[in-house]
């Protein structure tokens, strides 16, 4: 299935409310269009760095998601900052902090 006929706010409802449910920190910093907006991720690793991963699309239409930056992860302020810009740039984009207790983007595990 060709999950761009399922809304975005359900697909991250979904996972926000997994989120929930193990006692995961998160915060809503923009909350994009409720059918189209893509997702950037804010990852608040265990050293306290910061990972930014961008929803894209693959050859399937499936969303998978990309670093942002050649490096693994930022300092909170030049992360911030890139936040900043993307948010100025795209109205309809989501986007999400989490701080994370195994570094893994909670959006590519499975239910």
């Amino acid at each position: 299935m060709d999950d761009r006929s399922i809304p975005s706010s359900v697909k991250i409802g979904a996972v926000l409310r997994r989120l929930d449910a193990h006692f995961t920190p998160y915060y809503i910093l923009q909350k994009g269009n409720d059918f189209s907006g893509t997702l950037l991720l804010s990852l608040i690793l265990n050293d306290r760095r910061v990972r930014l991963l961008s929803e894209r699309r693959n050859e399937q239409g499936k969303g998978v998601f990309m670093p942002v930056h050649k490096e693994e992860s930022l300092a909170p302020p030049d992360a911030d900052e890139y936040i900043r810009r993307a948010m100025t740039r795209d109205p309809d984009l989501w986007i999400i902090e989490i701080e994370t207790k195994d570094n893994k983007n909670p959006f590519e595990q499975e239910f």
